[in-house]
């Protein structure tokens, strides 16, 4: 009994060191992004955002099997190395954290881009519009520079 609980752990701890392995290339890729839009390298940052799901995707297929290997767990067994588990785990979930915050910053520094270059197209646009109503006057056969 004690070598399916020892399997057991080594199969929960590869899982979550796996988890964690993508969870700090997830960290890496978000730290990239947030310097991408800060450059204004919009294209860029989606490519990684790209690459990044592909991450996401495998950690939950990770999460499912972690679930699956949880669920196979007796309840009444106090195996010591399930402290180790817990410590992974929490470390895990502290860099999770500290990913959603770096997506946080990056979501609203993309924000502020996308507001800033709404507002120069605007400023654009409303030059254009008033350089079409300059040149119009000169067009009309009345302007005293035209009947000149």
């Amino acid at each position: 009994m004690q070598s399916a609980m020892d399997g057991l752990c080594d199969e929960v701890v590869f899982v979550l060191q796996a988890e964690y392995e993508c969870a700090e290339s997830i960290h890496a890729t978000s730290a990239e992004v947030q310097s991408l839009i800060d450059e204004e390298k919009f294209n860029q940052a989606r490519e990684r955002l790209n690459t990044r799901s592909e991450i996401i995707d495998l950690m939950v297929s990770l999460d499912r099997r972690l679930e699956t290997l949880l669920k196979s767990r007796q309840s009444d067994s106090d195996d010591p190395r399930w402290g180790d588990i817990e410590i992974l785990a929490a470390k895990l979930r502290e860099l999770i954290k500290s990913i959603l915050g770096m997506d946080v910053v990056s979501q609203t520094r993309l924000q502020w881009s996308c507001d800033q270059i709404g507002k120069e197209l605007k400023v654009m646009q409303d030059g254009r519009k008033l350089m079409k109503s300059y040149g119009s006057r000169f067009e009309t056969s009345h302007h005293p520079l035209c009947s000149a």
